[in-house]
């Protein structure tokens, strides 16, 4: 009996694609940058036209981030709108945040607090009742 295997031929297409040229834009950039940087007073023009570009896209971005909220709104309540049963539809939200809840219960107060006892060898809830003052107050004063 002989064991006999297919033979494979692959072929390449060659040519163009048309993709995007990530790793040709950066090293561009950052040649360009070098060069700029080199050329001092004479680049002046060139750096300050590309930090109003920069702000000018930094104004645009934040103003996408502050209207998103919005669009996103809309689009949940679309869909919300579009449901048959909202009832069954909070139930199982409802479902959903306490098995969240539960998982992370469990694991920060039992599978954390094992851990801390297998490699430090202390009690970790000593070690955590000294930590909660610091922790609530980063909470309670956490910014944006």
């Amino acid at each position: 009996m002989m064991n006999k295997t297919e033979k494979v031929v692959y072929e390449s297409s060659g040519g163009f694609e048309d993709k995007s040229n990530i790793l040709g834009i950066v090293v561009f950039s950052v040649a360009f940058g070098i060069v700029l940087g080199r050329m001092k007073e004479s680049g002046d023009p060139l750096r300050a036209f590309f930090n109003s570009l920069n702000e000018a896209v930094m104004q645009l971005v934040k103003v996408v981030i502050w209207v998103s909220p919005i669009g996103i709104f809309f689009l949940i309540m679309g869909k919300i709108i579009e449901m048959d049963d909202w009832a069954k539809m909070f139930s199982q939200i409802g479902m959903y945040m306490v098995t969240v809840i539960a998982g992370l219960a469990i694991h920060g107060l039992f599978i954390l607090p094992l851990l801390y006892l297998i490699f430090v060898r202390r009690n970790p809830y000593k070690y955590l009742s000294g930590v909660t003052p610091a922790l609530m107050t980063a909470f309670g004063t956490a910014s944006r």
